[in-house]
């Protein structure tokens, strides 16, 4: 997964590829948790889409998501012309939110 630049990100808000940009802390036990899981993914869909990783305490990046992001863990898709806030449940539950399963679903419908 590469590390997301300000520079990187303003290329992909402009369009043109697919992406997801995996935004996390290093002090997140879930953020740790879904690591190896986005690692999977990234494998399955290395042809399809690019993936990044960003630490919120890299604010230059994080910034630009304002309050679209409540927190990390925070994933954000992107298409051409198109980003989306992968949504937070209202009470997310870790057996049923953070799963792949949960990942995969917005990797295909996105």
């Amino acid at each position: 997964m590469q590390k997301m630049s300000l520079k990187k990100l303003e290329a992909l808000l402009a369009g043109g590829e697919r992406a997801l940009l995996f935004l996390k802390s290093d002090s997140c036990h879930l953020c740790h948790q879904l690591e190896p899981i986005i690692g999977s993914l990234e494998e399955v869909y290395i042809n399809d889409i690019k993936f990044f990783m960003c630490s919120e305490e890299d604010e230059e990046v994080a910034a630009v998501f304002g309050e679209k992001i409540n927190g990390v863990p925070s994933f954000v898709l992107f298409k051409t012309d198109h980003h989306l806030v992968v949504p937070d449940p209202a009470e997310p539950d870790p057996d049923t939110w953070y799963t792949r399963e949960y990942m995969e679903k917005f990797l295909k419908e996105w």
